[in-house]
């Protein structure tokens, strides 16, 4: 991709979207067996979904912060890039104890009650979708960004026809 990190946040954010979207009609399939070994569809795209995130993560918290800080300001923008990343994950938390059932146990330690049954946790995807989507359409607005070259400067701003040329 040329150095550009947009491209590869729509795709991951785009494999969250897509992954959410299967994963809200498909969280209630049972698992099946293949070749010996048993799948579950709401595991593997539970699995997709976090791989896309981990990626996007790692790519903004490693690569793209050398771009917006430069070598000597990348510490910084790790630790903003990392401070937005926690700020949202405690958002999210938060949100999931409201929408999600709460849990309960018997007296053996055994799950029970609306935690079990899967038709409760379609608030999980739905809030992935969200997520997914706006950050697609946030990384499509800077799709042929790209950073700047060692001691590239911006270019200067075009003089209108007819001002006089700006004098310090």
């Amino acid at each position: 991709f040329q150095s550009r990190r947009g491209p590869v946040a729509a795709i991951l954010y785009l494999g969250v979207t897509l992954g959410s979207i299967a994963l809200l009609f498909a969280y209630q399939t049972p698992a099946m067996q293949v070749g010996g070994i048993k799948l579950s569809l709401p595991g593997v795209l539970a699995i997709l979904i976090s791989m896309c995130v981990i990626g996007v993560h790692g790519m903004l918290s490693g690569t793209a912060s050398m771009d917006f800080g430069g070598r000597k300001n990348v510490g910084i923008a790790v630790g903003i890039i990392d401070g937005f990343v926690y700020l949202g994950t405690g958002v999210m938390s938060l949100t999931y104890a409201y929408v999600l059932p709460q849990e309960r146990f018997d007296e053996t330690g055994k799950l029970i009650g609306e935690v079990t049954q899967p038709a409760n946790w379609s608030p999980w995807p739905i809030s992935m979708i969200i997520v997914g989507a706006a950050g697609f359409l946030l990384a499509t607005r800077v799709w042929n960004a790209k950073p700047k070259g060692k001691g590239q400067q911006p270019p200067e701003p075009k003089e209108e026809a007819g001002e006089e040329p700006a004098t310090a």
